[in-house]
């Protein structure tokens, strides 16, 4: 999931669902497995949501 996300920065910004589709096809896994792995991702702070008018999945800015 992350590498999907990082490869994607200052191309495409990914909604969640996007993400959930693409690693669900591609992986052959579970929707809510994808799900619930990218909301560990998230509350790891590995990636992030910004809001654009709409929700994306990014990763966090370097400091």
């Amino acid at each position: 999931i992350y590498d999907l996300v990082e490869a994607s920065t200052g191309k495409k910004k990914l909604k969640q669902t996007d993400i959930l589709k693409k690693v669900s096809a591609d992986q052959g896994i579970e929707k809510d497995e994808v799900k619930a792995a990218l909301r560990e991702l998230v509350d790891a702070g590995t990636l992030i949501f910004t809001y654009f008018g709409g929700s994306y999945i990014e990763v966090p800015p370097k400091e």
